[in-house]
C-alpha cells in the first residue's frame, strides 16, 4: 500500500499532497494526440498549415505558433503530422 503524503498547513492541520494524474505540458499532450494522425496521402499536414514555422540555424527546427516557442526541443513538431488545429495558408 502507498503511504499518503501530507504537509502542515497554515493553521496547524495537515493537508494532503495531490499528485497530478497527467504529468507533462500542453505541448506534450498535443504532440501525443497528433502523432496518431500521421496518415499516408493526407494533404492536411503541419508543413502546409498557416501556424507552421521553420527555423534554420545549423539544423532545421519546426515549430507551431499555437504551441509557442521555448527555444528548446520541447516545442519541436514533426512537419508531416496532422492536428485538429490545422488551418490552410
Amino acid at each position: 500500500m502507498s503511504e499518503e503524503k501530507t504537509n502542515p498547513d497554515l493553521f496547524g492541520g495537515e493537508s494532503r499532497i495531490v499528485s497530478s494524474s497527467r504529468p507533462g505540458t500542453y505541448a506534450d499532450a498535443l504532440k501525443k494526440r497528433n502523432y496518431r494522425k500521421q496518415e499516408f496521402g493526407n494533404p492536411y499536414r503541419c508543413k502546409n498549415c498557416k501556424h507552421f514555422i521553420r527555423k534554420e540555424y545549423a539544423k532545421r527546427y519546426f515549430k507551431c505558433e499555437l504551441l509557442g516557442d521555448t527555444r528548446s526541443e520541447a516545442t519541436d513538431i514533426k512537419a508531416n503530422n496532422v492536428c485538429d488545429l490545422y488551418e490552410k495558408k
